[in-house]
């Protein structure tokens, strides 16, 4: 498409990799500002991890072009909408067309945490462009148990539609680690079965 395309990752991305995908590797978290400053089209892809809850902020959008788009492919928490709207940009909602699906907000989001537990709560309603039927609330529950500051475990539980065969409620465990700046988590659903779904998440915090 003609793009210059820029990148920032905790992790050091090989010059092969960036050779062969044509990206612009900046460096870590401390050159989110430059990546921010430059782009025209800024395309989150984070899990929402603690670290990187309201990552576009007050703070991050003032270093953005005022003409900037903002795509957000991660959960609705890496984006403080509120300060969106303080900052005088336009929320839009963009039906993702590729995979015939649009994420209709508002959607709920919550979380409360006791000691060493913590819950967490997601929802949308996402609706199938193609075929209304198909339409359905997605959730996502965690309920996790850190006994180390460093690593977190629990339950997760997910409603969706997009895999795990014909199940209307996806159970299994998950486990986070977290080594300086980045956490790492595995969440195993419909463990045994013949639906089963492993899902990886890596989280940076700048």
């Amino acid at each position: 498409m003609g793009m210059r395309v820029l990148a920032v990752d905790a992790v050091p991305v090989p010059a092969s990799v960036c050779a062969e995908l044509r990206i612009e590797f900046l460096g870590g978290p401390e050159k989110l500002g430059l990546l921010l400053r430059d782009a025209d089209y800024v395309s989150l892809h984070v899990p929402l991890v603690p670290s990187t809850r309201h990552l576009i902020n007050t703070e991050t959008l003032a270093k953005m072009k005022p003409t900037a788009t903002l795509i957000n492919v991660s959960r609705g928490g890496v984006v403080d909408e509120a300060a969106l709207l303080d900052a005088g940009r336009e929320i839009q909602l963009v039906p993702l067309r590729a995979i015939g699906i649009a994420i209709v907000v508002p959607g709920l989001e919550a979380s409360v945490s006791r000691g060493r537990f913590d819950f967490y709560l997601e929802g949308e309603y996402v609706r199938d462009s193609n075929a209304r039927d198909d339409s359905y609330l997605y959730a996502w529950t965690e309920l996790g148990f850190t006994p180390l500051e460093w690593l977190r475990l629990g339950a997760v539980a997910q409603r969706t539609k997009a895999y795990g065969g014909e199940r209307e409620i996806q159970r299994g465990p998950f486990l986070q680690v977290t080594w300086g700046s980045a956490t790492l988590g595995g969440y195993w659903f419909n463990p045994g079965s013949d639906d089963q779904v492993f899902v990886a998440s890596i989280g940076v915090a700048f």
